[in-house]
């Protein structure tokens, strides 16, 4: 398999993984507040990572490799924090995919700039993935008004845009930085959201039914970050962002049997959309 199919799939197992942890996510969010919801989860995703250490090492990093997750941990840090008050909001079925589009978008965009290249069929894949992206966020006009919040949409944009810039800042760290970047991100995303609860004075109390939320979630979310990382060390910047970006795919069809979020067409073909750019980008 090349390092670009390997890419991929690692994209996608970082979607499906991160998709799955953001429906835990939103619905013990419901109950706890959106900031510590983050915070444990960044705080129990640091085992896997652990865990990634003693597997592939944990490299020689830079002062810039240093630089650059630091800032990326801030970056999700308020990226993951406003994801998760927005699926709080919801409805998940328009605030998870409005998040993805930032978060692919930003990064894309990034790569453009910094003069990736790609194949033809790659580029068609990008777009029909971005395409697949908006149609999944897309209400008509005419839709019920549960189906809008605008307060929802607003706070997903800030995710996308936190977990987009986040992206962008993994990919410039170095392969001999190992797996210090993930490390150093969830560390300092983690303790920044320990601070916020603090400085806020809320709530810290979780009750002993959302630890069987918090905990599958927070692994989840810790594989996730791993296996993007791994995907941006063999692959590019703008297909990764992409493939990952489909992660409200599985949020979205796990609120829909758990949660009875009914789909528009729209969001149906959005996801019918996303599977066919994952076959013109792999």
């Amino acid at each position: 398999m090349e390092s670009s199919q390997i890419s991929s799939a690692l994209a996608i197992a970082a979607a499906t993984s991160a998709g799955v942890a953001d429906f835990l996510a939103a619905r013990v969010a419901r109950r706890l507040p959106a900031t510590l919801v983050a915070a444990w989860t960044q705080t129990l995703g640091l085992t896997l990572i652990a865990v990634a250490f003693v597997l592939a090492g944990g490299g020689e990093p830079s002062r810039t490799d240093v630089l650059m997750s630091i800032l990326a941990g801030i970056s999700i840090a308020i990226g993951i924090g406003a994801l998760y008050r927005c699926l709080a909001i919801g409805p998940i079925g328009v605030t998870a995919p409005v998040a993805a589009v930032g978060g692919a978008a930003v990064p894309v965009l990034g790569a453009a700039a910094l003069g990736e290249v790609l194949a033809v069929v790659q580029y068609f894949g990008l777009l029909l993935g971005l395409v697949s992206v908006a149609l999944m966020a897309h209400t008509p006009d005419h839709a019920p008004r549960s189906t809008r919040s605008v307060t929802g949409i607003a706070i997903a944009l800030l995710a996308g845009v936190g977990i987009g810039v986040f992206g962008i800042l993994l990919d410039a760290t170095t392969h001999d930085a190992g797996q210090w970047p993930i490390a150093i991100a969830r560390a300092v995303a983690a303790a920044g959201l320990w601070i916020a609860i603090v400085k806020t004075r809320a709530s810290r109390n979780v009750a002993r039914p959302d630890w069987s939320l918090l905990l599958p979630c927070g692994l989840l979310d810790g594989a996730a970050m791993v296996a993007f990382l791994l995907a941006l060390r063999s692959g590019e910047l703008s297909i990764v962002a992409v493939l990952t970006a489909f992660y409200p795919a599985a949020t979205i069809a796990l609120s829909s049997v758990f949660d009875r979020e009914k789909l528009l067409p729209t969001q149906w073909a959005g996801l019918f959309t996303a599977a066919a750019a994952i076959a013109l980008i792999i």
